[in-house]
């Protein structure tokens, strides 16, 4: 069951928002591309969104989505032994399903 977007998601969105404003306003300064999001600023995007539409609980998008790269990027690397073996898809499959799982328990919305 969804959860109805608390008080919180709004303090979340305009967090999020001024976040977005100054990494603009900081890539205008330098002269990069504006629309040039990191694949984390990416995801952080999508997390505030489901954050506000009230799939997910989070205070921190960007923190948020940083955990779970590196729910996903620690055991990928252990087992894959820092590159030297490659990993099979399988594997792959249950430390994604693992990392969502984990992800989902510590943020997902309470019902």
């Amino acid at each position: 069951m969804l959860s109805r977007p608390s008080a919180d998601s709004a303090l979340v969105e305009r967090k999020w928002r001024a976040h977005k404003h100054q990494r603009v306003h900081d890539r205008e300064r330098r002269g990069d591309p504006v629309d040039d999001l990191t694949v984390a600023e990416a995801l952080a995007d999508r997390l505030a969104r489901l954050t506000v539409s009230g799939h997910l609980r989070t205070a921190d998008p960007l923190l948020a989505a940083d955990q779970f790269f590196a729910l996903l990027s620690g055991p990928a690397d252990k087992r894959a032994r820092l590159g030297t073996r490659r990993t099979p898809d399988t594997e792959l499959r249950a430390i994604a399903e693992a990392a969502v799982d984990t992800f989902l328990k510590a943020f997902g919305a309470k019902g």
